[in-house]
């Protein structure tokens, strides 16, 4: 929907919104990469991991996808899903937004931005503690209150709105 009004707000069907969308589809994924590192790199020793290798081995796909799905919660030290990697990646936004005229790394970079803040604004009205476990699992536990988490999932839904802009 977010790149549905882009397009609409831009008004221009050119080769460059298809851009955009390949962009968009691609950037929509890309954060998942995570769960991959988490289970063969960081946490192979994880009971997840073992499951989803087993499945894998087993060329079993389309298990190993339902697997996922059922079970990507557990997942909760990725790297790429954290307060600090978010805030590194604002930074990494600017500077594609700024510097870049293709739409292609644009949309892909403010597709993933917006992928993990709606895991963020998900968590934030479904599971709090949830979320706090797995956007502060780097910081000492207990660091980061209820109220600072919504804090900072408010402050970070403006940084994204601003960073819009820069598609228009």
């Amino acid at each position: 929907m977010y790149f549905g009004v882009i397009t609409f707000l831009k008004f221009e069907l050119t080769l460059s919104l298809i851009e955009l969308w390949i962009g968009a589809f691609i950037g929509t994924f890309i954060l998942d990469i995570d769960h991959a590192i988490f289970t063969y790199l960081t946490r192979p020793d994880h009971p997840t991991s073992f499951a989803l290798k087993e499945l894998i081995e087993r060329k079993d796909f389309k298990g190993a996808f339902s697997y996922f799905g059922e079970h990507h919660r557990e997942h909760v030290e990725l790297t790429f899903h954290s307060a600090i990697f978010q805030i590194i990646f604002w930074g990494f936004c600017f500077f594609v937004l700024t510097s870049t005229a293709g739409l292609l790394g644009k949309g892909l970079v403010m597709a993933a931005a917006l992928h993990l803040l709606m895991d963020e604004v998900s968590d934030l009205f479904t599971d709090e503690v949830h979320l706090n476990k797995w956007l502060f699992w780097h910081l000492k536990k207990g660091t980061v209150s209820a109220y600072g988490t919504r804090i900072y999932v408010g402050l970070m839904i403006l940084v994204f709105l601003g960073l819009s802009v820069f598609l228009l």
